[in-house]
């Protein structure tokens, strides 16, 4: 199946969902849902000829008769979903599919916005478990249905007066449908693990990152002041709001942390409630679930705990870390953290040398 193909079923697809909406709304009445669907066994005719046969058209069977029908464009799109020709090679698959794990964290934590229960979360859910499995054809279903979710709930949102993420909620529906487009391109049984991403996951490079807000600078620049006094080497860390750690000019930032992650990493999480409100630092986290790296959580002092979002991440929220207050269960995770970073580098340090670095760090976080 061509692209144009596909994209004049799913418009129908569209049509006929936003109609069966409004008749279970009461919008609209049997007559005008009965017109779309005779159109659209008379568009059909050649692909579907026996479907004049399995519909009843009479009253009180409107409902029944749409269901056929959507099923039936539904099983077209996923048994002809393997496109004639292709030239998506390998590499570009493996750049979409990461790039789709990374964003799907944004993308879950801005729908459960709107709904935080029901079908969209379970959507999301499956989506993320195909991923991991890298289950293209899955995936397919997975983008199909949240692209159906959004839109018959887009319009609702846009009209709500209380829903503050309109503008996300645009951005979401936008992305999951050029993913959708890009991820149909990708033939069901096309092997991602190929031997060039397998030795990448072989790679004994390690490194680390502060996925962090920029308004938590106060808190980052201690952390990666402690970091390089352990040892660590500016190339070894990644750290945006440092000008010796930063992401090159001639990368974006995808681009730069799929090459990265490619290699052991080590990611340190700097919580804060404006960390949860940013959609990039919600996608390098997602960047984390993706490769299953390891991670720490660290916690800027007024992080609200109890804030939904927080719950809703895609890593172990579970796994506590430091909280940086001046405390002896704050210095005890940083001797924690100086532990981890030695073994992973292979670093020396003097016990001394430790202690007043640890004291320097509590100065810096107060």
């Amino acid at each position: 199946m061509n692209i144009e193909k596909k994209n004049f079923i799913q418009e129908y697809i569209k049509q006929l969902k936003r109609e069966i909406y409004l008749f279970n709304k009461g919008s609209s009445d049997e007559a005008t849902l009965f017109d779309l669907i005779t159109e659209i066994v008379g568009v059909f005719s050649k692909d579907f000829p026996d479907l004049q046969k399995d519909l009843s058209f009479n009253n009180g069977t409107a409902m029944r008769d749409a269901r056929i029908v959507l099923g039936l464009l539904n099983k077209e799109l996923i048994e002809n979903s393997i496109p004639e020709q292709t030239n998506t090679d390998y590499s570009e698959n493996i750049d979409i599919l990461n790039q789709l794990r990374i964003e799907t964290a944004s993308f879950k934590d801005t729908a459960l916005t709107w709904e935080k229960h029901g079908n969209i979360c379970n959507y999301f859910e499956q989506l993320e478990q195909s991923l991991n499995d890298n289950n293209i054809k899955a995936i397919k279903v997975c983008l199909q249905l949240i692209d159906d979710w959004y839109n018959q709930t887009l319009e609702r949102i846009i009209n709500a007066r209380y829903c503050s993420h309109k503008n996300e909620h645009k951005n979401n529906a936008a992305k999951i449908k050029q993913f959708l487009d890009k991820v149909s391109l990708i033939p069901d049984n096309c092997i991602i693990q190929n031997e060039d991403t397998l030795k990448a996951k072989t790679s004994n490079k390690s490194i680390i990152f502060i996925s962090h807000s920029s308004a938590d600078k106060k808190y980052g620049d201690a952390l990666r002041k402690f970091i390089i006094g352990l040892g660590v080497k500016d190339e070894q860390l990644i750290y945006t709001s440092h000008p010796l750690n930063k992401i090159p000019l001639d990368k974006n930032i995808y681009e730069y942390l799929r090459e990265n992650f490619n290699n052991k990493v080590f990611m340190i999480i700097l919580w804060s409630d404006t960390y949860l409100e940013s959609p990039a630092c919600l996608n390098e986290m997602g960047a984390a679930w993706v490769t299953q790296s390891d991670y720490t959580n660290i916690y800027n002092p007024n992080f609200t705990f109890g804030n939904p979002k927080y719950h809703q991440c895609a890593v172990d929220t579970r796994k506590m870390g430091a909280v940086l207050r001046n405390d002896e269960h704050c210095k005890a995770n940083m001797i924690e953290l100086k532990n981890k970073i030695s073994k992973l580098f292979n670093l020396k340090i003097d016990e001394k040398h430790f202690m007043v670095l640890l004291d320097e760090f509590i100065k810096d976080i107060e």
